[in-house]
């Protein structure tokens, strides 16, 4: 890469990168219109071939952020935020 630039496999960039051994029980929501989705299913599949246990739920019509908004999402009794306490 160019000089000061940071490589796109480093651990502390992305995740996916990292070793995933020993995770605590994560859970992911994700929306299926998230640019992320394909990141959040592939972090899943390699946590769990290093034996951490990661749920992925994947939310229809959804976006990046979602579960951080009430609007169009559910409102009070939004599942994603009370799955995910």
């Amino acid at each position: 890469g160019e000089s000061n630039s940071f490589r796109t496999d480093d651990p502390s960039i992305s995740p996916l990168h990292a070793e995933l051994h020993g995770l605590p029980p994560t859970q992911i929501h994700v929306g299926d219109a998230e640019v992320m989705l394909s990141d959040s299913v592939d972090f899943q599949r390699k946590a769990h071939a290093a034996g951490s246990p990661v749920s992925v739920t994947v939310w229809p019509r959804m976006w990046h952020t979602f579960t951080q908004f009430s609007e169009g999402c559910g409102g009070e009794d939004a599942q994603p935020l009370e799955e995910a306490l």
